[in-house]
């Protein structure tokens, strides 16, 4: 598995941690899946920016 397949994985299961985390904690909806949006979005801004894919570099 490269880095790009973790990531896309890291993407729901930031989600499903956060929906997690508001039942137990009984945190109303739309709080939790802006905290599983904004752990997302730090996964995807680390895969495009902070570390890009590389011209000519083979992932696998």
């Amino acid at each position: 598995m490269s880095r790009y397949d973790v990531i896309l994985v890291a993407i729901p299961l930031a989600f499903l941690a956060a929906l997690l985390t508001g039942q137990i904690l009984s945190l109303p909806m739309q709080a939790t899946v802006v905290v599983g949006a904004a752990l997302g979005a730090l996964a995807v801004v680390d895969a495009l920016f902070v570390n890009p894919p590389k011209q000519g570099r083979r992932t696998r």
